[in-house]
């Protein structure tokens, strides 16, 4: 019988003096401890409740200075694994990992939230020409809907420290809080399909005060940051949310 490709895989890397049972010799290792589930419940239920009081009160530079704070400093005393860059259920690190799940968060970020954007364009549009009783809630939500993601794409742009939140510190707190945090311990409990699931509906809802008709969209983000950290870790996530929120500004 002649080998397997699996066997000559094997071989070739025994004779090279590398143990093909030992993980990547370039990858680094990371130990995580066991996360609380409350304490990251807790820190992803209340941060959209602090910015909006901050912004209400003080202003978008210390709406920074509260996401910036409760990104690094809470989330360190309550989820002690948040700082693990490795993917969850595994503990090591590789940048080869890292890009390709850069790649594939993005190409599903952008699959799902424009498949879905024109799913439900398409169906409005249907109920305007079909149901002439419900035309004008048709055209009033998809009139909602871009008002909503342009407004808030427009203030990005021309604001000096909108720029900064939406493409700097908010990928990286909010993939700290909602993905190093909630759903590596949510996925410690209940696996990775529904761990992903959960923290993207919770990001989903913590986004009420910028979106309401548009609100889908988030959960759907997160879907797409939420694999892209299951594949790679936490700095994939940061790095597909930076990618996408700069996209949306270009």
């Amino acid at each position: 019988l002649s080998p397997t490709r699996a066997q000559i895989s094997s071989d070739i890397l025994t004779a090279m003096g590398v143990d093909p049972n030992e993980p990547d010799a370039n990858a680094k290792k990371i130990d995580s401890p066991k996360g609380s589930l409350l304490g990251a419940l807790l820190i992803a239920a209340l941060l959209p409740v602090a910015l909006i009081t901050a912004n209400h009160f003080t202003g978008i530079w210390a709406e920074a200075l509260v996401m910036v704070t409760w990104g690094f400093a809470l989330p360190q005393r309550a989820v002690p694994n948040v700082d693990n860059v490795a993917p969850r259920g595994s503990p090591y690190f590789s940048r080869s990992n890292v890009i390709a799940a850069i790649a594939l968060g993005v190409a599903l970020t952008a699959a799902l939230t424009g498949g879905v954007h024109y799913a439900v364009d398409a169906a409005a549009y249907l109920v305007e020409c079909t149901h002439g009783a419900a035309a004008a809630h048709a055209t009033q939500f998809m009139a909602r809907e871009s008002a909503e993601v342009t407004h808030n794409v427009r203030e990005a742009q021309r604001d000096l420290a909108f720029f900064v939140m939406t493409v700097i510190i908010a990928p990286i707190v909010e993939e700290r809080v909602y993905r190093g945090g909630l759903q590596r311990i949510v996925g410690e409990r209940v696996g990775p399909r529904r761990s992903i699931a959960i923290a993207a509906s919770i990001f989903g809802v913590a986004h009420l005060g910028i979106y309401r008709v548009a609100i889908y969209q988030t959960v759907l983000l997160g879907i797409g940051f939420g694999v892209a950290f299951e594949e790679g870790g936490l700095i994939a996530s940061m790095a597909t949310h930076a990618l996408w929120n700069l996209y949306l500004l270009l």
